[in-house]
């Protein structure tokens, strides 16, 4: 009976492990300066090895989210060149965690901590 009754405590305490943490809040830049901008291109391209990303200054100023996809090459008469396979878009997201400005790769869940970026929990849309 004492067993069955610590095997029970032992698993309700395992399952309240980590309810207590704050979930990731979606974030938008604070100011976009060039070192926030170049600091977010660096880690999607360590995120995407092999692509030079060009990314905008007003990136993550108006939503959290950011969509990368391969650029299709046309030919001259306008149709898409053939031989580039498709490629699902990368999706990148900016978030606070615990008041830390982090960028989170959706595509993979890997997260990469932004020293040089300051940003600000996003308002929720009506």
């Amino acid at each position: 009976m004492r067993a069955a009754i610590s095997a029970f405590l032992v698993a309700a305490a395992c399952q309240g492990v980590g309810s207590d943490e704050p979930a990731d809040v979606a974030a938008l830049l604070v100011e976009s300066t060039p070192a926030s901008t170049a600091e977010i291109r660096d880690v999607v391209e360590d995120a995407l090895p092999g692509h030079r990303i060009l990314l905008a200054k007003d990136a993550f100023t108006e939503s959290s989210l950011l969509v990368i996809e391969r650029r299709r090459h046309k030919r001259l008469e306008g149709t898409l060149s053939a031989g580039v396979a498709d490629e699902a878009p990368h999706r990148f997201r900016l978030i606070l965690d615990g008041g830390r400005c982090e960028l989170k790769h959706l595509n993979t869940g890997k997260r990469h901590a932004l020293t040089r970026t300051r940003c600000r929990a996003e308002e929720a849309a009506d």
